[in-house]
């Protein structure tokens, strides 16, 4: 099998993340025309492969072997204890069993007022009604936000007389409160989604998990795919005729998935030596799957770098998307998310036409979480107005 291609590098002067993060699209762009769709590099100061191919990431995501861990935890644990993500194989198989069951459409019969992604994760995973609880609404999201820029802080916990507290420590300021406000929550809990996962789980892992999906990360995601929507809505020919075809709407929100993923990919780490899409990844190295890359990968979609809905549409075999993951460990929450973004853009469309200043290309700030830059504007036209 052939030898991953590209540099290692030595420890921390060889470390490539500060490149990553400084422009994700131009360093990725580089690695694949100098090595490939599959490249090794050092990122994290980890010997980590790459990998940015249709089938590389299909086989790396559908192994049903326990040859794979993760990969979170060393970097998120103190910021989101223990959770399904930092989970092995075995242990996940349970989770995910009792979270299905309480990942059902039923959560959202509550939160079909709340206006915004945090206000939806708000009113379904802690029951918090922004209208009636203000306050206490807009408590939580500055604590989430301040939990969610920890995941994009250096993880230092600093705290010096005289010296601003650190990203980080506030993060974990954060998660101790957040922590705390939702076991509070749990013990007077007597509906919806709380009070199942009370039922299911202890509390320290029900509180745990709370803590994973009301966080930013799920709202701001959604927010992306939103985003993503109605600005490409703008850039199509003839969109509000169109859309009114339900196939076609099924199409057209299928292709912001596929086109538009939220989160860039995910990680993993070798547990021993393994066989991916023809390269020898070593034991221990760490691997980052791109999503994004796989998602348009020109050896199975046909113009992969070009928005086309019509592409789903037909009775032909359609292939994968890795947006939320595949077999055993994907997104436990994909028909909840596909539900909140397929209603708000029916409500959406039902009340409004749009125009934006965005042309086909627009630019995207692509980490954390993949969402459009600023500067981007929407002007909403109520139905029946002129």
């Amino acid at each position: 099998m052939a030898r991953v291609p590209g540099k290692i590098g030595y420890p921390l002067i060889g470390d490539e993340s500060y490149e990553f993060y400084k422009d994700y699209h131009a360093y990725i762009s580089k690695k694949f025309e100098h090595y490939g769709n599959i490249f090794c590099s050092r990122f994290l100061n980890k010997p980590t492969v790459f990998i940015g191919t249709h089938m590389g990431v299909r086989q790396l995501l559908n192994s049903q072997s326990n040859d794979l861990e993760m990969g979170y935890k060393s970097f998120m644990d103190h910021i989101f204890s223990d959770n399904i993500l930092f989970a092995s194989d075995f242990e996940a198989e349970n989770l995910r069993r009792d979270l299905i069951s309480i990942f059902s459409p039923q959560c959202l019969e509550n939160c079909e007022e709340a206006s915004f992604a945090t206000e939806i994760c708000q009113t379904v995973f802690l029951d918090l009604d922004a209208s009636t609880a203000k306050e206490t609404a807009e408590a939580i999201s500055k604590l989430t936000t301040s939990h969610w820029h920890g995941l994009i802080s250096v993880p230092v916990n600093l705290r010096l007389p005289g010296i601003k507290q650190s990203g980080y420590s506030k993060a974990i300021d954060a998660k101790n409160q957040l922590l705390k406000w939702i076991k509070d929550r749990l013990k007077t809990s007597i509906k919806g989604f709380p009070l199942r996962m009370k039922e299911t789980f202890d509390e320290e892992s029900a509180a745990s998990h709370l803590l994973l999906f009301s966080t930013s990360l799920v709202p701001k995601a959604i927010s992306s795919l939103i985003c993503s929507f109605l600005l490409q809505a703008t850039a199509e020919e003839n969109f509000f005729e169109k859309i009114s075809d339900q196939k076609v709407f099924d199409a057209f929100i299928k292709e912001i998935y596929r086109y538009y993923p939220p989160i860039l990919g995910g990680r993993r780490i070798a547990k021993k030596d393994l066989i991916i899409d023809g390269y020898r990844i070593p034991e221990n190295h760490s691997i980052v799957y791109l999503t994004h890359s796989a998602n348009r990968d020109q050896m199975i979609f046909e113009n992969g770098n070009t928005f086309n809905y019509e592409r789903w549409l037909g009775d032909k075999d359609k292939p994968c998307i890795f947006t939320f993951g595949t077999s055993r460990r994907n997104c436990i929450g994909i028909k909840m998310v596909s539900i909140i973004l397929e209603t708000t853009c029916k409500l959406l469309l039902k009340e409004f036409t749009w125009t934006s200043n965005a042309v086909n290309d627009f630019q995207y700030k692509p980490l954390p979480i993949s969402r459009p830059v600023d500067g981007y504007k929407c002007r909403f036209i109520p139905k029946g107005t002129i």
